[in-house]
């Protein structure tokens, strides 16, 4: 894609920059916005709980915001873990589909049977949701703090939920708003973790707080939108003139994954310009505190800027230890901005205007409140030098959740599927959550990799053979 504007960086020094800040006190009453209280599970793990099947039964989730499926554990699962089961059997509502499916995450894989029921999210009922009713997953998934998850992404990354629940959810209650928003507590030891459905509440984050926006995007070589990516137009270091997101950075704003993800091309100079002067072996470092780190800018269009203090990406132990809440996410040139930045700034996913908002409280940060809307493709970086962070963040450990392929067919019933050992040599064969493809398509070799990176994602993208196949 090329851009259409030259992109203006500017560094001011005691010039008070004009905003258009628009004043929103509270979109709705606190206790009319329709909720949904999450756990945190040491900043790694949100976890909600929806119900399944008629009568209800519950299970708990984690909303993921980098995928758009809906799945969770069958009573016929045998290699589940400890998780709690969706027992069909006992559903008036329940209807099988007889269609299989396999789902690759960077941290594992589930694979299993598609059904369609009756699905509770908050205090509304969703009727006729298609689902996945899972009958094998590997180790690591085992290990998975929630039962399912619940894909918040758009439907064209689908191949279950298709609609996605939410998107159905909408369609049945037309007086919710089409938008969902994450707030995510800063400290595991706090209360009061949600997911705001069809509106948000501002006063959770402050008197003055305001959103902050920028648009959705569509990726490279996508010709939908898919996930839920916005254009980074800077991106720099302490006080550094140097910006790493010239013209701009694709970003991805994923609620499934906890740190913040650096493409490979920009990891190494990133963080040596993060830890100059420090004794560090990549992202740990040794005789130092949270004030020997400097702050990070983000800038996203129009004019946005977003600062995260050291205190929101880095950990340390209290005995000189530290470790950056950083990753590299490999060859792509996508960033994938997790929990480490939702947990400083409360997120709204406005999928009515196709846009992500920010809440900033006061003048936190600057730029994005007025009519942005979805692939706006004019915008200006500016850094303001007294720009103060709203909120603090202990990140935690990586939990990489991205979805990327599936493959489906018939299947006779909703029995749990043959085991079969998982080997690096023999891999479940996955494909890319885009329409089927014939099952001699190469994609489905048995030697093929497991998809574990959104660069793996798009190199398979782009070698998927024709739909007239």
């Amino acid at each position: 894609m090329r851009l259409r504007h030259l992109l203006l960086l500017a560094f001011t020094t005691g010039i008070e920059a004009i905003s258009h800040t628009i004043r929103l006190a509270r979109h709705l009453n606190a206790s009319n916005i329709p909720e949904i209280p999450l756990e945190n599970y040491g900043n790694v793990q949100y976890v909600g709980r929806i119900a399944f099947g008629t009568p209800p039964q519950n299970l708990s989730v984690v909303f993921d915001t980098g995928s758009s499926d809906t799945w969770i554990p069958g009573i016929g699962c045998t290699s589940c873990g400890v998780h709690a089961a969706f027992d069909y059997s006992e559903s008036s509502t329940f209807e099988d589909t007889t269609e299989k499916f396999i789902d690759a995450y960077g941290s594992g894989e589930v694979g299993g049977v598609i059904a369609q029921d009756t699905i509770g999210m908050g205090p509304f009922q969703v009727n006729n949701v298609r689902f996945g009713v899972v009958t094998e997953e590997t180790r690591s998934l085992q290990m998975f703090i929630a039962d399912g998850l619940v894909g918040l992404a758009f439907e064209s990354l689908a191949k279950i939920t298709r609609p996605t629940l939410f998107s159905m959810l909408i369609q049945d209650n037309p007086s919710l708003e089409n938008m969902f928003a994450f707030y995510m507590t800063p400290d595991p030891t706090r209360l009061g973790s949600e997911l705001h459905i069809g509106g948000y509440d501002l006063s959770i984050v402050g008197p003055n707080a305001s959103w902050h926006y920028t648009p959705v995007v569509k990726l490279p070589d996508f010709p939908t939108f898919t996930y839920w990516a916005v254009k980074m137009n800077g991106f720099a270091v302490g006080n550094e003139t140097n910006n790493h997101c010239t013209p701009y950075c694709y970003a991805i704003i994923d609620t499934g994954t906890s740190l913040i993800s650096i493409p490979d091309t920009q990891y190494n100079d990133i963080l040596t310009s993060i830890t100059a002067g420090l004794d560090c072996e990549d992202i740990n470092c040794a005789g130092v505190t949270l004030e020997s780190f400097p702050p990070l800018r983000f800038g996203m269009k129009p004019d946005n800027v977003f600062l995260l203090q050291p205190r929101d990406y880095v950990v340390c132990d209290g005995n000189g230890e530290c470790r950056l809440q950083l990753q590299n996410s490999g060859e792509e040139s996508w960033w994938v901005l997790g929990d480490v930045f939702m947990k400083t700034y409360y997120t709204l996913f406005d999928a009515g205007n196709m846009r992500i908002g920010f809440a900033c409280e006061g003048n936190v940060c600057k730029g994005g409140t007025g009519a942005i809307h979805g692939e706006n493709d004019d915008g200006t970086f500016i850094f303001w030098e007294n720009a103060f962070l709203f909120g603090s963040v202990f990140a935690a450990a990586s939990l990489l959740l991205l979805v990327f392929y599936m493959h489906q067919h018939n299947v006779p019933s909703l029995e749990a599927a043959p085991k079969t050992a998982y080997h690096p040599s023999n891999p479940i064969p996955v494909v890319l959550a885009v329409d089927p493809v014939d099952s001699t398509s190469p994609l489905l070799a048995g030697d093929r990799p497991l998809v574990a990176s959104y660069a793996e994602a798009r190199k398979n993208y782009t070698q998927l053979p024709s739909t007239d196949n």
